[in-house]
């Protein structure tokens, strides 16, 4: 068997067909036995002097009744081989369309066109062409008969040779049952040899095809609950080794929990420094943590570390490891609270903003002197509005943004301030926004950036471009317009900043124009309650998101209260669902009657002139230092007595 890599360039004539709304491009050609290869575009089998040679295969079929076939229709077919074409119509397999087209061509002049029933043939250009072809099977009968000669040309960008090898082992294998059980359908026939056979009988024992798979479980989940439910069955097979799913977790965890000690180890491990290049005194991790520049340690990308530091806390949820769902909500809270103190010195822009109170200079970690609102690597004595790669805006406040997932979220925790970074960002731009940047300065993460405070300006210049960029090395297309679809919806980011807090890593929640968010996940086996601070509850089931959205569009408060919103958004506002219009929903005790248009609470009153028999609160976790009025609105024809 010979492998190699082909160019083939021929002559290929073509014709479009227009018929039943749709349209056809094949190519038709003069056979000869010195062309091997032609681009014939959707058109299937062997053509010899425009003839299809076609036979149907079918898992009933055996090898005999294929090859009988094939070379029948081939000797007819190879008698044709020097008939001009006008002559070779009768020939023709029913008069198909595909060969009327073809032949009826041949007959009109350039620029004429004629039509066919439905069909409406144009004569096309002809063009020389370079044809390449990334995988082709070539077989040649050589010595009568006593030797078939298989080449495989393929293309090494898209074809790995070991694999090309596979290929041609299993093609030979499959030759050889052809030859050898010729008498036996063709379904029968086994793609697979003894070994690779043997290979996968072992992976399809034991499997659990009776489990119902739940949509929003992980792969992790599956692993996990295979090895739980069966444990000895046979999970992975590489050569001569085999694991079980037993193994395979342990040996996955295994590994999994000693790269979290390389980089985040604890004070009493003995092979691994603690926490390597993470400084507990400043707060954050230096990128390397040797000082060996004038300036000393450096750091530059603090997403990276984010995305290490997140990544403990969600393995540590995903395997129940409290230890480790406690240090790596440590190591990311440090980290992306140091972002915000050293990076953009978000005191100092709150400062100089009517919007905040001023808490004076010795909230100011920048120079005196220095006027942007951030810098990009952070020295051991000192600062540098730089990057060790470019110098171009985009780069040096991008980078904060690489990549970008739910781990990196902080970036965007205070939308006024995400406004002028993005502007700061977009400096060198031609129009100020992504689509005026130069190809290699990220317009997808400039996107996703701007999203995070004004999603529905990143999306309409998003959309003057379309799909007609070339994505950031570490973005896809598919994720940027999901990225800047889902902030549209969300709206900003409201936890983050310590105004709104939830008592689970995994729990966020968004503000968009009156109506608050709230998204957890839970990654354990049993149902779970997520509490916020302003008293909304998300009951949880295992392994799944829980969404809950309240309050209504245009009940805006600007996004900084801490409240649950519904019918007015005050800052610690205890009412949810004030109109009952989701029924008992945010309220404890009672039940909810519909009386004509309206929702009513009704309450059986035991004991006349109890009040506390109408049961009827909401809760909230009070806030330390914090305010509260609760004001009380009483509508009634007679006179009542009121507790509050």
């Amino acid at each position: 068997m010979h492998v190699h890599q082909p160019r083939h360039t021929g002559l290929t004539r073509q014709i479009n067909l227009l018929g039943m709304f749709r349209r056809f491009d094949i190519g038709t050609y003069r056979f000869d036995n010195t062309i091997a290869h032609q681009n014939i575009l959707l058109a299937q089998g062997f053509f010899v002097n425009n003839l299809p040679l076609q036979s149907t295969l079918s898992a009933e079929k055996n090898a005999f009744e294929l090859f009988a076939e094939v070379s029948q229709q081939l000797t007819e077919m190879r008698q044709c081989e020097g008939l001009p074409f006008d002559q070779i119509k009768a020939l023709s397999s029913n008069h198909q369309p595909m060969f009327q087209a073809a032949f009826n061509y041949r007959h009109f002049g350039a620029g004429m066109s004629m039509q066919l029933g439905q069909l409406k043939v144009t004569p096309g250009e002809i063009l020389p062409a370079e044809i390449p072809f990334e995988l082709v099977f070539d077989a040649v009968n050589q010595g009568k008969g006593k030797a078939l000669i298989v080449n495989i040309s393929y293309g090494e960008q898209l074809f790995e040779a070991e694999f090309i090898q596979q290929l041609g082992e299993t093609y030979c294998g499959l030759l050889e049952q052809l030859c050898t059980r010729s008498e036996q359908s063709l379904g029968s026939l086994s793609l697979l040899n003894q070994k690779k056979a043997e290979q996968w009988q072992a992976l399809s024992q034991q499997t659990l095809t009776d489990y119902q798979w739940h949509d929003s479980l992980l792969f992790t989940d599956l692993v996990r609950r295979q090895a739980i439910e069966q444990p000895t069955a046979i999970a992975l097979v590489h050569q001569d080794q085999r694991l079980s799913y037993a193994e395979l977790e342990s040996r996955s965890n295994a590994l999994a929990n000693l790269l979290i000690r390389d980089f985040a180890a604890s004070k009493d491990d003995s092979k691994f420094p603690y926490l390597r290049n993470f400084d507990p005194a400043n707060g954050f991790s230096w990128a390397s943590g040797n000082a060996n520049f004038t300036a000393g340690n450096n750091n530059e990308s603090t997403s990276e570390a984010a995305n290490a530091y997140g990544a403990i806390a969600l393995y540590g949820m995903i395997t129940g490891n409290d230890a480790l769902i406690e240090k790596g909500m440590y190591l990311h809270a440090s980290s992306t609270s140091a972002y915000w103190e050293y990076w953009n010195n978000i005191d100092r822009f709150r400062n100089e903003s009517s919007e905040y109170p001023d808490r004076g200079n010795d909230y100011d970690n920048f120079p005196a002197d220095y006027n942007r609102i951030t810098t990009s690597i952070i020295w051991g004595n000192g600062s540098s509005f730089s990057t060790w790669f470019s110098g171009a805006f985009a780069h040096i406040l991008g980078i904060q943004g690489l990549p970008l997932n739910p781990l990196v979220l902080h970036v965007g925790q205070y939308p006024d301030y995400m406004e002028e970074y993005v502007a700061l960002g977009l400096t060198e731009s031609s129009n100020g926004k992504p689509s005026g940047l130069a190809d290699d300065n990220w317009r997808d993460i400039w996107w996703n950036l701007w999203a995070m405070t004004d999603a529905d300006a990143s999306f309409a210049d998003y959309q003057s471009m379309g799909s007609n960029y070339n994505p950031e090395t570490g973005e896809s297309k598919a994720h940027t317009y999901h990225w800047v679809k889902t902030w549209q919806e969300l709206g900003h980011l409201k936890t983050g900043a310590g105004e709104l807090t939830a008592n689970h890593p995994a729990a966020v929640a968004f503000y968009n124009n009156g109506k608050t968010t709230y998204i957890a996940y839970n990654f354990g086996a049993n149902a779970i309650t997520v509490i916020y601070s302003d008293g909304q509850q998300l009951n949880v089931a295992a392994n799944s998101f829980e969404v809950v959205t309240v309050g209504e569009s245009g009940d805006d408060d600007g996004g900084t209260g801490t409240g649950g919103s519904g019918d007015s958004n005050v800052e610690g506002n205890l009412l949810t669902n004030g109109t009952f219009e989701n029924g008992i929903e945010g309220w404890n005790g009672g039940t909810v009657v519909a009386e004509g248009d309206n929702n009513v609470f009704s309450a059986e009153v035991a004991n006349p002139g109890n009040p506390w028999d109408v049961n009827l609160s909401q809760s909230m976790t009070i806030i330390p230092d914090a305010t509260y009025e609760l004001p009380v609105t009483v509508d009634a024809n007679y006179l009542k007595l009121v507790p509050a």
